[in-house]
């Protein structure tokens, strides 16, 4: 089946898409993924092989006692997500808070698309370039083709954002981690991505443009004018902070 067929729920606040998790794996060992085989498990041992011989390690707690700020999502739970934010090989994907690059790695691997990361820690960022140098090579003779580009960008992503030619004339798939940023980022993003090219589609864990209450659509009616929003929930063992299930969010640019 396809993670189409295989969902369920209206996608609304009320009833948010779910997809539930497989009794028996597929034959590619993966209890998430609802088809009959995927590139979860065989990405997933690449990338600890590559990590394995990289000399550095991964910070998680980069903002004082914040541990949740460096972590990141399992690779099943981004097989879904390409699902969801429609990414193929002509599309720019961006995760902004890319930690150690593992979901950029595993989005280009697995869709050819070019991938762009900002970190705002220097180590994980020097961490995610490294490991790409060795796990590269790797992918490609997996898949038996070149990798797209993939751009690792240290700095603040407000400051990328902010860049002209982001909020261009082709539509970007787009992941942001904000569950833990400070709000005032987040309203900054909710802001910039209005902009964004019709087609755009944005993945977010804190709800960018609330819209669970009748009000909303009175307090911001803009937003429910330039995108669709849909809920979801995550499957239990989908992110590395949490093992039960929880939302996020997905808006596409209308």
């Amino acid at each position: 089946r396809t993670f189409r067929e295989a969902e369920i729920g209206l996608g609304t606040p009320q009833d948010p898409l779910r997809l539930p998790l497989r009794e028996e794996a597929n034959a590619s060992g993966c209890f998430h993924c609802p088809t009959a085989t995927c590139d979860c498990v065989v990405f997933e041992d690449a990338l600890e092989d590559a990590l394995g011989r990289v000399d550095m390690k991964r910070v998680t707690e980069v903002a004082g006692n914040n541990a949740l700020c460096a972590k990141s999502l399992n690779p099943c739970f981004v097989a879904r997500l390409v699902h969801l934010l429609d990414i193929d090989a002509s599309d720019t994907f961006y995760d902004l808070g890319c930690g150690n690059g593992s979901i950029l790695f595993q989005v280009a691997f697995s869709t050819g698309a070019r991938c762009v990361g900002v970190e705002i820690s220097k180590h994980n960022a020097e961490l995610a370039r490294r490991t790409w140098d060795l796990l590269k090579p790797d992918l490609e003779r997996i898949a038996g083709h070149a990798m797209p580009e993939v751009t690792i960008v240290t700095g603040d992503l407000a400051d990328l954002i902010m860049e002209p030619q982001f909020a261009g004339p082709a539509p970007l798939k787009i992941l942001t981690s904000n569950k833990l940023l400070p709000l005032s980022l987040t309203h900054f993003m909710s802001e910039r991505f209005r902009r964004l090219a019709r087609g755009s589609r944005v993945a977010c864990f804190d709800d960018l443009y609330p819209h669970g209450r009748e009000s909303a659509k009175t307090r911001d009616p803009e937003a429910f004018e330039l995108f669709h929003m849909t809920d979801c929930i995550w499957p239990q063992l989908s992110v590395e902070w949490c093992a039960a299930e929880g939302p996020f969010y997905v808006h596409t640019r209308v």
